[in-house]
């Protein structure tokens, strides 16, 4: 007599191993597709060919790590900076502004529309000097902070804050290179992801003077938002 080997069905509870497979591979090959989807949503940055010169570390700066309109923060002197302003195709109008302290003040300009896609032409450049030394250079930008996440990765340190008006906003400064680049950004409550990855940063490159007093100032690992701070 032939006996069979009893027939080992699937009890109610247990889930065919082969379905598993298939549905892990069919989830990561969703999520490959979502990633590359958001790596070329980054990639489409207005001027991506070219902003990297505003983000990416530059030998020829001296002292700072990025050089807005060759412009070095720390090392380099006002009228210098001034000369570099005035010969720019990219700036129409200079304004100057006197400090408190002697060899101190602000120079702020307006862009002729011959500047690059990525700078936000509607705010002006802006910066700062001390000592007749430029301390800091900031610059409005269309970049998405997105973009700069790409870029440049997870920021080193920085901070979130929000207002307490009925209109609530939050706030974010986050600085790379020990300070060297911070980036700035305000929203309106309430938070939700798109708004926040979509919204355009003002970039600011410090000397090394003003990247130490950036430490002090935001000195906490950075942490991403979370929605329940700004409702």
């Amino acid at each position: 007599m032939m006996i069979r080997a009893p027939f080992r069905g699937i009890d109610a509870g247990q889930t065919p191993f082969v379905p598993i497979v298939a549905q892990a591979a069919a989830a990561l090959f969703a999520a490959l597709i979502v990633i590359v989807a958001l790596a070329q949503w980054f990639a489409s940055a207005p001027g991506s060919a070219d902003y990297h010169a505003l983000l990416l570390p530059d030998e020829d700066c001296g002292e700072a790590v990025v050089c807005p309109l060759d412009i070095s923060a720390g090392d380099m002197s006002m009228p210098q900076a001034l000369d570099l302003l005035e010969a720019s195709p990219w700036v129409e109008r200079i304004y100057y502004s006197r400090g408190m302290d002697i060899d101190s003040g602000y120079l702020q300009w307006d862009w002729s529309g011959a500047q690059p896609a990525y700078i936000n032409a509607n705010r002006r450049g802006s910066l700062w000097f001390s000592q007749g030394l430029v301390q800091w250079v900031e610059i409005g930008t269309t970049l998405r902070f997105g973009d700069v996440w790409v870029a440049l990765d997870r920021p080193q340190y920085g901070r979130v804050r929000t207002s307490s008006a009925s209109d609530g906003r939050l706030f974010q400064v986050a600085t790379y290179y020990d300070g060297g680049l911070s980036t700035r950004l305000d929203l309106r409550c309430p938070l939700d992801a798109s708004r926040f990855w979509r919204a355009p940063v003002v970039l600011r490159a410090n000397g090394e003077l003003e990247a130490l007093m950036m430490l002090q100032m935001e000195p906490d690992t950075y942490e991403l938002p979370r929605r329940r701070s700004c409702r």
